[in-house]
């Protein structure tokens, strides 16, 4: 047997001797006892069912195994964490409901303390009005996750669940009595989940095996026995009922166990031309830019993929119809790698494609200023045009999926941002700015300083060469490869045609 708790694998191998109940025993009959014997229409019983759970469609039985591990869960941690032991139980029936379209409801059956606060604005209505508004309350009210929760257990709870042979101290459940002893039972779950409220003490601490318990002042709630005795009778009802034909929809592959995703490193991939699309076009541009700076930075000693294949894709692509942010980032693409790399490694054509792209990334835009941290030069911008493409960016990385770039870049953007704001005299507008470059890297020490520099009245006057690169460029191993070796004498070459 293997257990994470010493004690109670220590208690549940130990001899089989006669002892008195045991805490976890007082929470659940029979589940912790060492001295436990199994008649063999139990074992049928257990034969049976083990036979329609693996006989479901996979995503019912992949729902009936999670919620099954988080009753066991639940049992095992009742006298460590009564309330969350509570709230397991309550979890595993509600992410069986997901999905169950439970019954219309008619208006008597609407909680009565909520019909008490609709009367006085139903009133004054016409009939028909009325009757609008009642169906529009009542299908909200059907949507609710805990009237999806009630009605679940109830349609799950068959007749024999009233009709099982109990001993006559344990005070079950009453069908009358059911729906709002789980009402309470969601409560529980959700003032523990956003509340962190404790379970009352009345629920467990003298429940004494009872099914059901009626707190002084409160209104008659289920124990951990209790609902314990539900979520059984509902997985297995679930499971009776579940349907059994192949889903062909389901995705085995995905839902394999034991399987850890992680993404593939770019030179693996990058290089591809079928992956170079207008749709991955400026994360592959972030890529490329990504494997440059690693080179340049001493970090890496050569480039890790030759990305000639997927420029031979760009010079298909380039000459056909194309938005500008994609058409943007396949030509910086190109550009840095034939402004950065050996002569040997170019493209046939080169030189017409780096003119276009001379040509159209001279003005703001991300593409451009991507090109402009890697080579290491200056956009020649505007404060206007500085501050509109800040701004671009920053409500771009509040969406759902912003355009892919080194943080470091999105930092410069806001230094030089800050640097034309502060040589136009707007200084709290420098200073807002410099914010931002540090939120872009919180806590980068260079962008730290050089905010509460500024603070104190000193110029903006950061290595930003070192900040994109991520270490001052010459330290580290020498760069041996064809690109490293070509890079510096590259850009003392090329650097007025790439300023221009």
């Amino acid at each position: 047997m293997f257990d994470l708790d010493h004690d109670r694998a220590r208690h549940l191998i130990g001899e089989r001797l006669r002892r008195p109940r045991t805490r976890r025993g007082a929470f659940i009959s029979r589940m912790f006892d060492n001295d436990l014997r199994v008649t063999d229409e139990q074992i049928d019983d257990a034969r049976v069912f083990i036979g329609q759970l693996l006989a479901l469609s996979r995503p019912q039985y992949e729902r009936a195994l999670r919620a099954i591990g988080r009753i066991v869960n639940a049992a095992r941690r009742c006298v460590d964490d009564p309330t969350q032991a509570y709230t397991d139980y309550v979890a595993s029936l509600e992410a069986l409901s997901e999905g169950f379209d439970p019954p219309r409801l008619d208006w008597e059956r609407l909680d009565s303390r909520k019909r008490k606060i609709l009367k006085p604005a139903l009133q004054d209505l016409s009939p028909a009005q009325t009757a609008d508004l009642q169906a529009a309350i009542l299908e909200a009210e059907r949507a609710g996750s805990k009237h999806r929760f009630v009605e679940f257990v109830r349609y799950h709870l068959t007749p024999g669940f009233y009709r099982e042979e109990l001993p006559p101290h344990v005070h079950p459940i009453r069908p009358t009595s059911l729906p709002r002893a789980l009402a309470r039972a969601y409560q529980v779950r959700s003032d523990s989940v956003h509340s962190l409220k404790e379970l009352v003490p009345e629920a467990w601490v003298m429940s004494d095996g009872a099914h059901t318990v009626s707190p002084a002042g409160s209104d008659l709630m289920l124990t951990h026995e209790g609902l314990h005795r539900v979520c059984l009778h509902v997985v297995r009802s679930f499971v009776s009922r579940g349907p059994t034909q192949v889903d062909k929809s389901y995705n085995y592959r995905e839902n394999l166990p034991n399987v850890v995703r992680a993404h593939l490193a770019p030179q693996y991939y990058m290089w591809r031309p079928e992956n170079m699309t207008t749709s991955t076009a400026q994360e592959r541009l972030d890529e490329v830019a990504s494997i440059f700076i690693e080179v340049l930075s001493n970090r890496e000693e050569q480039l890790s993929t030759d990305m000639r294949p997927a420029l031979e894709r760009i010079e298909q692509l380039l000459n056909g119809p194309m938005d500008a942010a994609p058409r943007r980032a396949m030509l910086a693409s190109y550009f840095l790698w034939h402004w950065l790399t050996h002569p040997d490694l170019h493209r046939p054509s080169s030189e017409r494609w780096m003119e276009v792209a001379v040509e159209e990334l001279s003005g703001p835009s991300l593409e451009s200023l991507t090109v402009a941290a890697v080579i290491g030069q200056q956009p020649p911008w505007s404060v206007d045009e500085w501050c509109d493409l800040a701004e671009d960016r920053h409500n771009d990385l509040q969406r759902r999926n912003p355009q892919p770039i080194r943080p470091a870049i999105d930092a410069l953007l806001w230094v030089e941002t800050a640097r034309a704001l502060s040589s136009d005299g707007s200084v709290l507008e420098a200073r807002a700015a410099l914010a931002h470059a540090v939120e872009c890297m919180p806590g980068d020490p260079a962008l730290v300083r050089q905010e509460n520099k500024f603070d104190e009245g000193g110029p903006i006057d950061i290595d930003l060469r070192g900040l994109v690169l991520g270490a001052a460029p010459g330290s580290g191993s020498e760069q041996h490869s064809e690109a490293g070796d070509s890079s510096s004498k590259a850009e003392e070459q090329n650097g007025h045609e790439a300023t221009d």
